[in-house]
């Protein structure tokens, strides 16, 4: 009686594949890119501050950043 309870169509097996692919890509290639982003410093906000014409009082928000990273 269990075999027939734990019996999937090949047709569910396919669904379940999908979701199961829709559910755990998304997770994997937010944790690649997170990864690459940091270590590739991309995401350094003094950088990313001291980049001309991005921000309207950008040369600000980076000397309070290396003042707080000092402290």
């Amino acid at each position: 009686m269990l075999a027939s309870v734990v019996a999937f169509s090949t047709l569910e097996l396919g669904l379940l594949a999908l979701i199961a692919v829709t559910l755990l890509l998304p997770v994997v290639l937010a944790v690649l890119i997170e990864r690459v982003v940091y270590e590739g410093g991309a995401a350094d906000p003094v950088s990313f501050a001291e980049f001309e014409g991005r921000f309207e009082d950008g040369d600000a928000w980076a000397d309070q950043l290396h003042e707080d990273r000092e402290n």
